[in-house]
């Protein structure tokens, strides 16, 4: 039964067996002689797979597609529709992966350059591009090994709040009138995520989509889905943190979020525009990241390793990490001036000694 109809559907389907397997699929057409020509055509392209070891071609926009409907965080997805909706315009993605100039990512960088566009965001773009393009299966598909353009690394300052700026900012949001900071339970909505986001060092969209099940108060432990590497880390809280939950938790206002959204039926909301701008009310220049920022900082000052870091911040690749290198280098050179003073006063103590 090569081409057939089912009851109730007027298009044809195509079934065939080949190598111990059978292929199913509609021809979506009426015209028997249409169908019979692509079952000619798919048994072919089948066969050649098999034994010829040739694969499917796919477009570059298959590509994106794929990408854009595979389970990402909401920050990634947005970046992903933004190069989407701009790479169009430069240069074709309806193309084979396997006919794609891949020169044209080099002209991209140029005109988006030429455009006054900052290179961290062709950066972001040239990241996104490269991510669908990882996610062929490349023995299925015919998809050469992509080769990005090369960056200059700028050197990055990071910014983090000082102890100054983190009293000042948390003075402020206990202090805010009730009509700016919210009443009732809303009233400490801010101050609470500006806490858990100092003493954990999580993502902003870790926090909001906290669950009450994966926060142990007898333990002190919040178990933290990393949605950017899509895995777990246990967090020990800190006495403040642990505060912060057990009274939201005598006062629940959802069973299974600990920070809502407005009408209090879901997780809160991924988007830190109003939390970067109270930020900036309370006369700290930096935003939420920079919390983030903050807590690494801490940890390599107090004498953390950078790959002790890197566990704690979620990081997949101690690449990422790296950014905070400063930081542990700076506080090498008061480390040697220790070690070389205690074998200096050791040296000086055994000449006195022998005198």
């Amino acid at each position: 039964m090569a081409i057939y109809r089912s009851k109730g559907d007027p298009h044809y389907r195509i079934q065939f067996r080949l190598n111990n397997r059978t292929y199913v699929r509609s021809a979506k057409t009426t015209d028997k002689r249409i169908a019979e020509r692509m079952e000619a055509e798919w048994k072919a392209q089948v066969h050649a797979q098999q034994y010829l070891g040739t694969r499917d071609e796919i477009t570059v926009r298959q590509i994106l597609d794929a990408y854009l409907k595979a389970p990402l965080a909401p920050a990634t997805v947005k970046h992903a529709r933004v190069f989407v909706n701009v790479v169009q315009r430069y240069f074709n993605i309806d193309v084979n992966a396997s006919q794609f100039d891949q020169r044209e990512l080099h002209r991209f960088r140029e005109q988006r350059s030429d455009e006054g566009n900052k290179a961290s965001s062709i950066r972001q773009h040239m990241r996104v591009f490269a991510s669908a393009w990882r996610r062929i299966d490349s023995k299925v598909y015919n998809a050469p090994e992509l080769v990005l353009p090369k960056f200059s690394v700028p050197k990055q300052k990071t910014e983090y709040l000082s102890e100054d700026d983190e009293e000042q900012l948390l003075s402020y949001l206990l202090q805010r009138k009730p009509h700016a900071a919210g009443t009732g339970d809303w009233q400490h909505e801010i101050h609470d995520i500006v806490v858990l986001l100092l003493d954990t060092g999580a993502r902003h969209n870790e926090i909001a989509k906290l669950e009450w099940k994966a926060i142990d108060l007898n333990r002190k432990t919040i178990e933290l889905w990393r949605g950017k590497t899509d895995s777990a880390s246990y967090i020990y809280m800190t006495d403040r943190v642990h505060r912060v939950l057990q009274r939201r938790a005598t006062a629940k206002r959802h069973e299974r979020w600990v920070f809502t959204n407005w009408e209090r039926t879901s997780h809160r909301s991924d988007n830190t525009t109003y939390l970067n701008k109270i930020i900036k009310d309370a006369g700290v220049p930096y935003t939420v990241h920079t919390l983030r920022h903050t807590y690494a900082t801490k940890m390599l000052k107090a004498g953390m390793t950078l790959n002790d870091v890197r566990v704690l911040l979620g990081h997949s690749s101690i690449q990422t990490t790296l950014r905070y290198g400063h930081i542990e280098a700076s506080d090498a050179s008061p480390k040697a001036v220790a070690i070389l003073n205690k074998q200096n006063v050791d040296r000086n103590r055994s000449k006195l000694k022998v005198v």
